[in-house]
């Protein structure tokens, strides 16, 4: 459905799971229907391979298995590199196009991304969505997230707390905003009867990051796509899925 398109699509391929099988599927249906070529970008920092460090969030270096990926399916690969200081000279941009305060260099990364993707293409699949409709994310199963009494995105409230001066924490109070808005998040969500501990937690971890931090991720890649006049579809969000 979201590969009917009057224009040809590509798809960003980062290698994980989410955008490989989207990938893999536009593939086949570009080769089944004698659409040619199916055309792939990906995104790397230079000098990447050498300072590589694995975290929670990205134990692998993305790179062998977007290589991996594109030799199985035959794709036509885009690697697009930008480096330091190119981050730092698209802030002013990506704040232009976010038009409030947002991610800094993970938004103006996004932004470099899709305006050289757009020199090539004009509509593009994403696998934006997907850890949270199916609990891709380390807070799913990590014991600090799923005990904390907060957003498990908020877990370094503190540390954020830090750069603010005295006066903007008094004014803004922000360890009250933050516990009063997770209370009501909380009380939105719809459990089931009979629910023990450990499920209940978890319906509330998806819930919370279906409606809050999806949200946030999608208006993201929105803002910063368009502001290059470039189309990015997210079809993990199809409500059919989601409804699923």
């Amino acid at each position: 459905r979201q590969l009917i398109s009057d224009v040809p699509v590509c798809t960003l391929l980062s290698g994980g799971l989410d955008s490989s099988a989207l990938t893999a599927i536009a593939a086949n249906y570009y080769r089944d229907t004698g659409k040619g070529v199916l055309h792939t970008y990906s995104l790397d920092y230079r000098e990447n391979e050498k300072y590589f460090q694995p975290n929670a969030f990205q134990p692998d270096s993305d790179g062998p298995w977007i290589r991996r990926m594109v030799e199985f399916l035959g794709t036509q690969h885009h690697q697009i590199v930008i480096d330091t200081p190119e981050l730092v000279e698209a802030l002013r941009e990506a704040v232009l196009a976010k038009d409030y305060p947002g991610m800094a260099d993970i938004d103006s990364s996004l932004y470099l991304f899709c305006r050289e993707i757009k020199k090539g293409a004009t509509v593009a699949l994403s696998g934006e969505a997907a850890d949270e409709i199916f609990g891709g994310y380390p807070w799913f199963y990590r014991e600090e997230a799923l005990t904390a009494e907060t957003f498990p995105w908020a877990l370094t409230l503190n540390e954020r707390i830090g750069i603010l001066s005295r006066d903007i924490i008094d004014w803004i109070r922000p360890e009250q905003y933050v516990r009063e808005r997770y209370r009501q998040a909380l009380s939105e969500v719809p459990h089931l009867a009979g629910e023990d501990g450990k499920k209940r937690r978890l319906r509330e971890l998806s819930y919370l990051n279906i409606t809050r931090f999806m949200q946030t991720l999608l208006d993201r890649k929105d803002r910063m796509s368009m502001a290059v006049g470039l189309e990015v579809r997210v079809p993990y969000c199809d409500h059919r899925l989601v409804e699923y």
